[in-house]
């Protein structure tokens, strides 16, 4: 590794410490809500432990603070966790930090928060962990030379590290950490998939209730529509019956009549006749015999014709 290279590491180091105060915060009052707890998890197993046992050998004498709640968040249970770390009476520099990580339940969300705490750290100190134990925990950034050139040394069959048994569990713990991103990333993306559903579907039952109420205006104005289409017909038969009325006593008044009033049914008159029709099939009565004291009387010519001829009357 070069100077510069060298140079601009230790340079990043001193700039994220710098930094790290600013997203701290001291005073759990101001986050802390009813439903916030705090716990240290002296009892609690994996990451947990090996970060306390990374904060003692850095020389923090606080041990790490868990501050976190369960909620439920468009149906879907969350939990937050953020750890808060104190000062160093080893590195001064070192100043109070914290760090925040979201999961499903409180336990795994502790697991994944004290992880992410250790990755800071061996980042943060990637120098001075280089002769203690904890230098081939997985820093944050897997990119950066310094951790490089730790784990080049380390598969090398040249490098310093001689004990096989490190260089076995190191590899295999590594890529244990590799599935564990990997795992992690999936169950992200699960995530926003099943939040994106959720989301979707509020909308779609939002736009259901939307058409419903639609449906339901549309279905009152044709019920109106209706309504007012009854009441026009029925102003307009009886503009029409007005009318005619109207007109007809302006005709009587012109015409008067002394025959019967014809008759109205629903507004249209009824024509009648004073004189009954008769019928077609209707037969003609046959005409009456003539007396033998008619025929004495009668000239003889009358009755040559009474007896030759019948007189049929005319149809009115």
């Amino acid at each position: 590794m070069t100077v510069g290279a060298l140079g601009w590491s230790i340079l990043e180091n001193i700039l994220l410490l710098k930094l790290y105060p600013c997203y701290a915060n001291p005073t759990l009052e101001n986050q802390m809500a009813d439903d916030w707890t705090t716990t240290y998890c002296i009892n609690e197993d994996g990451f947990p432990r090996v970060l306390y046992a990374a904060t003692v050998r850095l020389g923090i004498p606080e041990r790490p603070e868990y501050v976190g709640r369960e909620f439920v968040e468009h149906g879907t249970e969350s939990c937050e966790v953020t750890i808060h770390i104190g000062a160093s009476d080893k590195y001064l520099e070192m100043q109070p930090w914290s760090v925040t990580a979201t999961g499903a339940r409180m336990p795994d969300t502790i697991q994944l928060a004290a992880r992410k705490v250790l990755r800071y750290l061996c980042q943060m100190f990637e120098w001075h962990l280089g002769s203690t134990p904890m230098k081939y925990f997985p820093p944050l950034d897997r990119n950066r030379p310094a951790w490089a050139a730790r784990i080049r040394n380390l598969e090398s069959p040249a490098g310093t590290e001689k004990n096989p048994t490190v260089v076995a569990m190191s590899g295999y713990l590594l890529s244990l950490d590799d599935l564990c991103d990997q795992l992690h990333q999936r169950v992200r993306d699960l995530i926003q998939r099943a939040e994106g559903a959720e989301s979707r579907w509020r909308k779609a039952k939002l736009a259901v209730a939307q058409a419903e109420a639609r449906a339901a205006e549309a279905e009152s104005r044709l019920a109106m529509a209706e309504e007012n289409l009854r009441e026009q017909a029925d102003r307009h038969s009886q503009l029409l019956r007005g009318v005619y009325l109207v007109d007809r006593a302006k005709r009587k008044e012109r015409h008067p009549r002394t025959a019967a009033e014809l008759p109205i049914l629903e507004g249209i008159p009824l024509c009648s006749s004073s004189q009954p029709r008769r019928r077609i099939c209707e037969s003609v009565p046959p005409t009456p015999p003539v007396s033998p004291r008619d025929l004495g009387n009668s000239d003889p010519e009358d009755r040559v014709v009474g007896f030759s001829s019948r007189v049929v009357p005319a149809d009115p």
